[in-house]
């Protein structure tokens, strides 16, 4: 048996919606998570898989940061090319509150996922907070490309717009927009 084999397992346990929303038992969630990366290490305990869930582990179990990054960034080391490893190194950076490098990071991920939704969410959430209304703007045009009929990506693109141009008549019409679509 593989490692990859326990890793879906493994997200099954720390299933990060759950968890923030307090609606999972996080002590039984991070124990069986644990189990299960030990069985996975004890097969291929150098598995950029099984280092990602690691970091994966202490990042949601513990909100262990600085841990989570050294997991995240050994499994890159290993696995350079994986988008979704160096997505988690960026959502690592936001935490710890640089979010000049989480972004940086996060758009070097969607070079390597260009189609990953979540990603172009995440990218627009950390300019936003950075008050680059125009990036905002750039990238939410971005996801509306890729998910013309997602109605959430079309509002989250007027709101950009409106934080950057205050134009409440412009926002409007856009709205009418897309409520015609």
């Amino acid at each position: 048996v593989s490692a990859s084999y326990f890793l879906p397992k493994i997200s099954r346990f720390i299933n990060k919606n759950l968890y923030w929303m307090g609606l999972a038992s996080r002590d039984k969630m991070v124990n069986s998570a644990k189990e299960k990366i030990e069985k996975a290490k004890s097969i291929n305990p150098r598995s950029s898989q099984v280092l990602n869930a690691e970091g994966t582990y202490y990042y949601y179990g513990f909100r262990d940061y600085l841990t989570a990054l050294n997991f995240y960034e050994q499994a890159s080391e290993i696995e350079p090319g994986n988008g979704d490893i160096i997505a988690n190194i960026g959502y690592v950076r936001r935490r710890m509150g640089d979010l000049e490098a989480s972004v940086k990071i996060h758009e070097e991920a969607l070079v390597l996922n260009p189609n990953n939704p979540d990603l172009l969410f995440q990218i627009v959430e950390t300019y936003r907070h950075l008050r680059q209304y125009s990036k905002t703007i750039e990238m939410s045009k971005k996801k509306v490309t890729l998910y013309p009929n997602e109605l959430g990506g079309h509002i989250d693109y007027v709101k950009n717009y409106g934080l950057l141009t205050l134009d409440l008549e412009k926002m409007q019409e856009k709205l009418v927009e897309i409520k015609q679509r």
